[in-house]
């Protein structure tokens, strides 16, 4: 099947913030609004507080919650620095800071900000957690690893930086040390729904589906309303071959936010293998009109009106793929089907010679584009081809019979028989009977001969086994 997997689910976490703690009583009331989520009213109260008290850092810090609460990162940048310049020693103002320095991608001065962070209180677990989680961003894993480890030991349940620090592990390649520290985690946070997701991302990777869906399903009792993970189960049971519960899973995804392109994609997904086409075409649109340079739901979509047989959609939607990632070979193949499809073999051989420029020496390219030599009736071309697939997977049966057909195809019989031969020698039945019928001097060894006589045997008690089935059948339906 024509479709690419797309692994997009791991889940990081966010900065940690806290609420002042010492307060006025207007200040008291908007940090309450805030925390019951009525952050419209909570900064109204702040501003109030703020217009009064113009000095106290505190009624800043927490305004600038609320706005990164309601997405204005750059009003609660500013309110966090007007804080820090109120009280140079306000610990949760660099930290909090920092995390709008990172959703900036400044990452340096967040990383001087967090640093300001432990100075001034070393034993703030979060303060770890999030430079460490910076590291992460940078690729410095081990250093990543040792903030992490450094947050749980000031805070042993600290379930993001177990989480984090599993990332990670699995990032540096030892999976099994991730897993055994989300086992941790688990143990000690039986309700941490990240844990489980977390930990069914690493079972993904070690194809142990099952148990990856396990620990989806109990992830998403304990927090129902995570569409990511609907999204990654989706794909998962749809990797399952469960293409039913595949689209209810992306139902539901699209169900708390119907503006997210990837959940239309997961869906598309499984109705690609039900089949159901215009479904597809339909999905893979919405998902584009949601992220409009998304690769996957253009190849797929592609794909789909391949088998609709309107191929020219196709090829716009994979000329397209190509324009937003013109180094993927994915995109190049599919456009060499569909132009072949069209019998436009130029073209065809043209996207597969583009692909071989990207990969060079791939043994699935370079079989493709022998293909499509011999639909083009360039049967030495082809010939070189599988003589290079050969070189590459020596022990491929197919290969050297398909290499034998071409050559008897050009009336180099000798060739021909000597390709056979080494098909037949990997097995290969097809090569079997080539040779009893154009091959006189290799069906007359012994070797052939011995075989010849152990393959017979085999298709005779085949076609015993076959009458036998019938004849119960035919009893069967007597009774």
């Amino acid at each position: 099947m024509k479709k690419i997997a797309l692994a997009f689910f791991v889940i990081n976490s966010l900065f940690s913030t806290t609420f002042a703690q010492k307060t006025t009583d207007l200040l008291q009331q908007g940090i309450t609004l805030a925390i019951k989520k009525q952050y419209d009213d909570a900064l109204v109260t702040l501003t109030d507080f703020i217009q009064q008290n113009p000095e106290n850092a505190d009624g800043y810090f927490n305004r600038g919650i609320v706005s990164a609460s309601l997405g204005d990162l750059q009003s609660a940048l500013l309110d966090y620095s007007k804080a820090i310049e109120l009280n140079p020693n306000y610990t949760s103002s660099y930290i909090n800071r920092a995390s709008i320095y990172s959703n900036d991608n400044n990452l340096k001065l967040a990383l001087a900000d967090l640093n300001k962070g432990i100075e001034l209180s070393p034993s703030m677990a979060e303060a770890y957690n999030n430079r460490g989680y910076l590291l992460s961003l940078q690729k410095k894993y081990d250093e990543a690893i040792k903030d992490y480890t450094k947050a749980i030991d000031l805070n042993p349940s600290y379930a993001r930086a177990y989480i984090n620090k599993a990332i990670a592990i699995q990032a540096i390649g030892d999976r099994p040390s991730a897993l055994k520290l989300l086992n941790r985690l688990i143990e000690l946070v039986p309700n941490s729904a990240e844990a489980y997701f977390n930990r069914a991302d690493i079972y993904k990777s070690m194809n142990a589906y099952d148990f990856a869906l396990n620990d989806l399903d109990k992830g998403l009792l304990l927090n129902p309303n995570e569409l990511n993970a609907y999204i990654e189960r989706s794909q998962l049971k749809d990797d399952m071959g469960d293409d039913i519960g595949a689209i209810e899973d992306a139902r539901k995804a699209i169900t708390i936010d119907a503006n997210i392109a990837e959940a239309y994609y997961a869906r598309a997904r499984a109705e690609y293998d039900l089949p159901n086409y215009i479904g597809v075409i339909d999905d893979c649109t919405k998902a584009i009109a949601l992220k409009k340079e998304y690769y996957e739901a253009y190849i797929l979509r592609g794909n789909a009106y391949d088998y609709l047989l309107e191929y020219e959609k196709a090829l716009i939607d994979y000329s397209k793929a190509i324009d937003i990632k013109p180094k993927e070979v994915e995109a190049y193949i599919q456009r060499s089907v569909a132009r072949g499809a069209k019998k436009e073999f130029v073209g065809a051989l043209s996207d597969i010679n583009k692909a071989l420029m990207i990969k060079p020496g791939n043994y699935s390219l370079i079989a493709k584009r022998a293909d499509i030599y011999v639909v083009m009736k360039r049967y030495k071309d082809a010939i070189m081809d599988l003589s290079e697939c050969i070189r590459l997977q020596p022990d491929s049966a197919f290969t050297y019979y398909y290499r034998g057909i071409l050559k008897d195809s050009l009336n180099d019989s000798n060739g021909a028989c000597l390709d056979m031969e080494e098909a037949f020698h990997l097995q290969s039945m097809e090569a079997f009977n080539y040779i009893k019928e154009h091959c006189p001097n290799i069906a007359s060894t012994k070797i052939f001969q011995g075989i010849k006589l152990e393959y017979e045997g085999l298709e005779k008690e085949k076609k015993k086994a076959i009458i036998k089935v019938q004849s119960f059948a035919i009893q069967m339906q007597q009774h």
